[in-house]
C-alpha cells in the first residue's frame, strides 16, 4: 500500500472534511465553525452539494424541507464570494459532495448501480463547481458515504479521487475488476486480510485516482466521547507518521439552523481537539485536494 510522504519533512497530514455545504449554507455559519481553525492555520475541505434538492434532511432549512425544489450553489452569490476569498487565501478547498443529495428509489443517489446515471450526475456536478469556483474538482465524497461499482468506474474514468471509509470486504466488492488492478487488489487484501476490518492505510492510490479515508466522523450527540476517541486515533496515526482526516457537518453546530442557537459546547470540543493537534510537532495542515495532488502528482488537477 502507498501511504503518504508529507512535504517539508512533516510527520503527518491532517485534514478536515465538512459535508453538506450547499446553496443554503451561510458564510456566518462557516466563520463560526472555522474561525479558530483558520487562526491556528488549519484548512477545511468543504464538500459541496452542487445542485441541492430540498428533501426532508437536516442540511436543508426547516421551512423548505419536502419542497422538492433544486438550488444551484452558484445562485448563492454571497456564499460563492466568501468561498472564493477563502480559496484565494488557501484556507479551504472544494470537494464535490454528490449532485442533488437526494435518494433515488430509496437509495442515496450514488449507491444506485446505474453507470449512465451516476456518470451524468458526477460530470454535471463537477462542471457546475468548476464554473462556479474557477478550478477543477479532484476529490468526490458520496452522500451518506454510499457508493457502488458504477460510481467507482465513473470516478476512474473522470480521474476524480474518492474520500470514503472502507472495510477490506466493501472495497473489494465496490471496485471494478480488471487485469490492470488485480495486483493492487491482492496487495490490499494481503495488508488487510480481515474483510470486516477497515483498510489500515488512510491514503492510497488505485487505478488513476486516490482513496482518502477519514479516521473519525463527528456525528450525533456524544461529542465528548468522540473527541476522546479522535485524540487517541490521532496519536496512533502520528506515531506511525500517517494521514489523519476528521469529518463532520457544519450544520450540527447549530440548533436546526437558528443563528442565535450555536451549540457552543459542541464547538468548544471541536476547537479543543484542533488545539490538541496544533500542540503536536511536524503536522502538515492540509486539504483533501492537496493530499490527492501529492499522491497522484501530475495526474491530479488542482
Amino acid at each position: 500500500m502507498n501511504g503518504i510522504k508529507c512535504p517539508d519533512d512533516k510527520d503527518l497530514a491532517f485534514s478536515i472534511r465538512d459535508d453538506d455545504i450547499s446553496y443554503f449554507t451561510q458564510p456566518w455559519m462557516l466563520e463560526t465553525v472555522y474561525s479558530e481553525a483558520w487562526r491556528l492555520g488549519f484548512k477545511a475541505s468543504l464538500a459541496v452539494v452542487p445542485y441541492v434538492k430540498t428533501t426532508n434532511v437536516h442540511h436543508v432549512p426547516p421551512n423548505l424541507r419536502n419542497a422538492n425544489k433544486h438550488f444551484s450553489i452558484a445562485e448563492n452569490r454571497e456564499l460563492v464570494a466568501f468561498l472564493l476569498e477563502k480559496l484565494e487565501k488557501g484556507q479551504v478547498d472544494i470537494v464535490q459532495h454528490g449532485y442533488t443529495h437526494e435518494r433515488i428509489k430509496g437509495k442515496p443517489e450514488f449507491a444506485n448501480n446505474n453507470f449512465a446515471l451516476v456518470n451524468e450526475k458526477l460530470r454535471r456536478g463537477s462542471d457546475l463547481l468548476r464554473r462556479t469556483f474557477g478550478r477543477n474538482i479532484s476529490v468526490f465524497t458520496a452522500p451518506h458515504d454510499r457508493i457502488c461499482k458504477a460510481t467507482i468506474k465513473s470516478l476512474i474514468e473522470n480521474k476524480i479521487s474518492l474520500s470514503r471509509k472502507f472495510t477490506t470486504g466493501r472495497f473489494l466488492l465496490s471496485v471494478p475488476l480488471s487485469k490492470s488492478n488485480l495486483e493492487k487488489l491482492a496487495e490490499t487484501f494481503l495488508h488487510n486480510p480481515n474483510p470486516f476490518g477497515p483498510i489500515r492505510e488512510n491514503v492510497f492510490a488505485f487505478e488513476n485516482i486516490s482513496i482518502i479515508q477519514w479516521d473519525l466522523f463527528l456525528l450525533g450527540k456524544d461529542i465528548k466521547a468522540q473527541i476522546v476517541e479522535a485524540k487517541n486515533r490521532f496519536l496512533k496515526r502520528h506515531a506511525m507518521k500517517e494521514a489523519f482526516i476528521i469529518a463532520h457537518h457544519h450544520w450540527e453546530y447549530f440548533d436546526d439552523w437558528k443563528p442565535e442557537a450555536i451549540r457552543s459546547e459542541r464547538l468548544g470540543y471541536f476547537n479543543e481537539f484542533l488545539r490538541f493537534v496544533d500542540s503536536k510537532s511536524c503536522i502538515w495542515k492540509t486539504t483533501l485536494g492537496e493530499i490527492d495532488f501529492l499522491i497522484r502528482g501530475s495526474d491530479a488537477e488542482l
